[in-house]
């Protein structure tokens, strides 16, 4: 019986998300960004961009900002504007239908997005 609680957080943490993720919108388009710095599909969820708004909201309260604020920033910043093309694409996709207008193009801008600013900061 000690399952459901650990369920119960893993829930709370929003493993589920990741477990049924859709597959990638853009798992077709070639980026020439190393592997370990892109920012993948998967990086983009509903928690993360939160967590990332969090994390911005707390380090703009410190009095002076801290040298590694800029880095870090850059980082949060991307989460959330990835977040928000990566949604929107989604939000097309089922409002709209998969072959639609408005979906093609919020793909096709997510997508563009992930080839020129999908990688992380360093």
């Amino acid at each position: 019986m000690k399952l459901l609680p650990v369920m119960a957080t893993a829930l709370a943490l929003g493993v589920s998300e990741a477990v049924a993720a859709p597959p990638e919108l853009c798992s077709g388009v070639e980026r020439q960004t190393e592997p370990e710095m892109r920012i993948r599909e998967s990086d983009l969820g509903h928690a993360a961009a939160a967590a990332a708004a969090r994390w911005l909201h707390e380090r703009l309260q410190e009095d002076p900002l801290r040298a590694e604020f800029q880095t870090g920033a850059l980082n949060k910043l991307k989460t959330i504007n990835g977040h928000m093309l990566l949604q929107q694409a989604l939000d097309d996709r089922k409002d709209f239908g998969v072959g639609s207008v408005e979906a093609t193009e919020s793909q096709v801008s997510f997508c563009n997005w992930l080839v020129t600013d999908g990688f992380w900061c360093d």
